[in-house]
């Protein structure tokens, strides 16, 4: 039996739709990230626990924050858990305030303590002086 291949021309158009496939996913990452940059708020994002991710050697941390009564679960890949506190711990989330699920966990801004518990859960433009840092 002979081993069929695809002529030369059908191999360009798919490497072309790779690439502008590849190209779009990344404008819409960029997007993303300076929507975050221009819109973002500060909240205090609580770790939920983690997964192994089966498909690397990476793993999930989970966490969730509140926004306007609504509690927003998220996910972070990463590596190593070294230094992450899984679970319980609090850390400084940057959200975006129109899409609270475009939010990134700042993992090296630990939540020593807030000192008022019942502040509006509507995110602040800069972290206020009543959250301790580690």
């Amino acid at each position: 039996m002979s081993k069929k291949e695809f002529p030369g021309y059908i191999r360009i158009l798919i490497f072309i739709l790779i690439l502008l496939v590849s190209l779009l996913s990344i404008k819409k990452k960029n997007k993303r990230n300076n929507e975050l940059i221009e819109r973002g708020r500060y909240a205090i994002a609580e770790t939920k626990g983690w997964t192994h991710n089966h498909r690397s050697s990476g793993f999930d941390l989970d966490y969730a924050f509140k926004f306007k009564g609504f509690e927003y679960r998220r996910f972070i890949s990463l590596s190593s858990l070294s230094r992450v506190k899984t679970k319980g711990a609090k850390y400084i989330v940057l959200f975006d305030p129109t899409n609270p699920k475009n939010s990134k966990l700042l993992l090296d801004k630990e939540v020593l303590r807030c000192e008022y518990e019942n502040y509006a859960d509507t995110g602040w433009i800069e972290l206020p002086s009543f959250v301790i840092l580690k």
